[in-house]
């Protein structure tokens, strides 16, 4: 005799409430409860009691004892993964390629720390000459060709 409800056995119709199809069952969460008063027929609100939960920090690290144990564990193909040193402040990168080959690699981890931008200072006057000095010395160099050509031409040489 098949009986219309679900016993768990095979060949079992299985019926459902169509209002409730492919719905999961959620539980209220969160809802305060309010006895009712029996004496005065009201409802009286109780103060609702938040438990504060310390929440663990979530971290991607991965802790190893030195590079032999980082480069022992289990990694796949064309992947790079970032260890950190359990007693020592090094971060261990280890690549592997795609046949499975890996490389590492340690760095050091250092706090950074923020330089003060250096203000832009000017140049050393000393260092440079201005337009009338470099003007002057055209005219002096000039003047010391002029005299040059002056004495090739004339073939006089000057023994010293």
């Amino acid at each position: 005799m098949a009986y219309p409800y679900n016993l768990g056995g095979f060949g079992s119709p299985q019926y459902q409430n169509p209002y409730m199809v492919n719905q999961p069952y959620q539980p209220a969460v969160n809802v305060p409860q309010m006895p009712l008063q029996a004496a005065t027929g009201a409802f009286q609100q109780q103060p609702v009691q938040q438990q504060v939960q310390q929440q663990q920090v979530a971290t991607n690290k991965i802790y190893v004892r030195n590079v032999d144990d980082a480069m022992n564990r289990q990694a796949s193909p064309n992947s790079e993964v970032i260890y950190v040193h359990q007693d020592l402040p090094m971060i261990i990168e280890v690549k592997t390629d795609a046949q499975g080959r890996k490389t590492a690699v340690a760095y050091d981890i250092k706090e950074h720390k923020e330089v003060a931008a250096e203000p832009a200072t000017q140049p050393q006057t000393g260092d440079f000459v201005t337009r009338d000095e470099y003007n002057k010395l055209f005219e002096q160099i000039r003047d010391i060709q002029q005299s040059v050509k002056g004495i090739v031409k004339r073939g006089e040489i000057i023994d010293e």
